[in-house]
């Protein structure tokens, strides 16, 4: 072999070693930023009209390594993946329709596609459950006895102000707070009866029994129990059945109680009217 033959050959061999370095790098840094991307999902919670949803609980479902986050006030969350671990993907907040989406598909049977992985933008749209209030409302029937007060108020119930606001609640005080779903009541398949309770400033507990239309929008409203502890002397307790609503109010503050009682029938459109004993009809 000539020395020229020789330079030429050494020149390639240098050449295809400095190529090849550069192809083990790149395939290096490529596997390596894969792996780091796949270390989360990430992705934005948003109602069926777009808006965002802070705080759903998001979590794998069978890891044997639980993890979980929640979304923020943008809706997006960012959950670290756990080892060797790509399935499905878990969504809860009160009031919504809980969904599992998974993480890994297959499309037409060979393309893969992968969701929630890191720089990915995956939206998960969650349904209210205001039209099922079946799936989350626990169901009373008659006789009912409601005597609601600070003393077991937080012992029942549940909070969603998203079905709240869908509604449309007003408790005709700024100072309402602490709303709480209790129970609903089977008065009727053409409309809804639900019974909330909320507190006022740090003295008073009011229940209220609500009707809804079937387009979730309120008929009429009452009074079903009442508390306050700043002179304690003030109570409401009620009693209701099929056909009539009995409340019972009590006044302590001349020293002797004071008790009224007052009667409601629930009318075939969902209004409460007052009535007399003997204008009740067996």
């Amino acid at each position: 072999m000539s020395s020229t033959e020789y330079t030429l050959t050494t020149a390639i061999t240098h050449k295809f070693l400095q190529v090849r370095n550069v192809i083990y790098y790149l395939i290096v840094l490529v596997f390596v930023s894969c792996k780091s991307a796949n270390n989360y999902y990430q992705g934005k919670v948003q109602d069926q009209n777009g808006n965002p949803l802070e705080g759903v609980s998001v979590f794998e479902e069978g890891s044997k390594d639980i993890r979980g986050t929640y979304s923020d006030s943008s809706g997006y969350f960012k959950l670290k993946r756990s080892p060797d671990w790509l399935g499905n993907l878990v969504f809860i907040k009160e009031g919504y329709l809980s969904d599992t989406v998974p993480s890994v598909r297959s499309l037409a049977g060979e393309r893969v596609r992968f969701y929630f992985i890191e720089d990915d933008t995956t939206v998960v749209r969650l349904k209210i459950a205001s039209e099922d209030l079946h799936i989350w409302l626990p169901l009373r029937n008659f006789p009912i006895e409601d005597s609601t007060n600070f003393e077991n108020s937080e012992r029942f119930g549940m909070r969603n102000s998203e079905f709240l606001r869908t509604i449309n609640f007003d408790a005709r005080r700024k100072d309402a707070t602490n709303f709480r779903f209790n129970y609903r009541i089977p008065f009727s398949e053409i409309f809804a009866s639900i019974v909330i309770t909320y507190q006022c400033g740090e003295n008073e507990l009011f229940t209220t029994l609500v009707t809804l239309n079937k387009e979730n929008k309120i008929i009429d409203r009452l009074t079903i129990a009442y508390d306050e502890v700043a002179e304690s002397a003030f109570r409401k307790t009620s009693r209701i059945d099929k056909r009539k609503i009995v409340v019972t109010s009590s006044n302590w503050m001349s020293g002797e109680p004071i008790i009224e009682t007052e009667t409601f029938i629930v009318e075939k459109s969902g209004k409460f009217r007052k009535v007399q004993g003997d204008e009740i009809r067996e």
